[in-house]
């Protein structure tokens, strides 16, 4: 972090460019709308409720549901950031 603090404000990956991995698990929850693109089809709302995040150099890659229910989706990194900061997206304490 640089002495002015800044760091805290760049997004995910810039903050962690310096790693050679950026990958980890991340607990979270949807509290808004959160939508994904599966192929070229139309957008699809994930439901509220607890979700997992898997956080990549350029994608997020989203779980949600149990048993036969569970479900995946890989979202833009930027889209992702976006969700945080709408609040769409809230993640939990560790």
């Amino acid at each position: 972090m640089s002495d002015d603090g800044r760091r805290h404000a760049l997004p995910y990956a810039q903050q962690h460019a310096d790693r050679t991995e950026i990958s980890m698990a991340a607990n979270a929850r949807v509290k808004g709308t959160v939508e994904y693109r599966a192929g070229d089809g139309p957008l699809i709302a994930i439901p509220e409720g607890p979700l997992e995040v898997q956080l990549n150099p350029d994608s997020a890659v989203l779980s949600w549901g149990e048993g036969r229910s569970a479900q995946i989706a890989a979202i833009p990194l930027e889209d992702y950031e976006r969700y945080i900061q709408q609040g769409s997206i809230e993640l939990q304490p560790a």
